[in-house]
């Protein structure tokens, strides 16, 4: 459901009840010939079944599903300390036309901007130039025997390295302030 849902995020659900399922809802429902459940659009809601569809994708779904199949319409998202509620119905379908008409616009833009974007990211030790409260923190996290650095910039995470799982993946456009070939394993 990117970019409108995303990994991080915990989202509030409540059952329809009596309600019926609309058009541009967002729903959390079993899909067919598969074990874990799956958060996507009402596309459209005939007398065959339920259409659905994800906001990042231009065609709906192969399969067909029915309202009892549906555990619940998405009503927020909650993503550290802030809530956002989740367009549904007639505003959740112009929503998603929205996204799905800016997106190749936003690969095209990606496309152009990548070779600039690159070279002054690659330059780096642009951080250093910030004053020293609004440079970012590295964080460790351990648990179950996992080690998590994050990096923060004030509440926001900004990037994240796993032990063992390779370098650091700094979030644009916060790469063009720190180059992880500079990033040490200890915090």
């Amino acid at each position: 459901m990117n970019p409108t849902l995303g990994e991080p995020d915990v989202l509030e659900i409540e059952p329809y009840r009596d309600r019926p399922v609309r058009a541009g809802d967002i729903v959390l429902f079993h899909a067919p010939g598969r074990a874990e459940s799956i958060v996507h659009r009402v596309e459209s809601v005939t007398l065959e079944g339920i259409r659905t569809r994800g906001d990042g994708c231009f065609q709906p779904d192969d399969w067909l599903i029915g309202a009892d199949q549906i555990i619940g319409r998405v009503t927020a998202a909650r993503r550290g300390g802030r809530v956002r509620n989740v367009a549904n119905g007639f505003s959740g379908r112009l929503w998603a036309q929205l996204l799905r008409v800016g997106l190749p616009f936003g690969a095209a833009a990606n496309r152009f901007l990548h070779a600039p974007y690159r070279a002054i990211a690659g330059a780096g030790r642009i951080w250093c130039w910030l004053p020293s409260g609004w440079r970012p923190r590295k964080v460790l996290f351990a648990a179950n025997g996992r080690r998590i650095w994050r990096m923060l910039w004030g509440r926001l995470v900004i990037g994240q390295m796993e032990e063992g799982c390779g370098g650091w993946r700094i979030r644009r456009p916060f790469r063009l302030l720190i180059d992880p070939r500079e990033l040490d394993l200890d915090p």
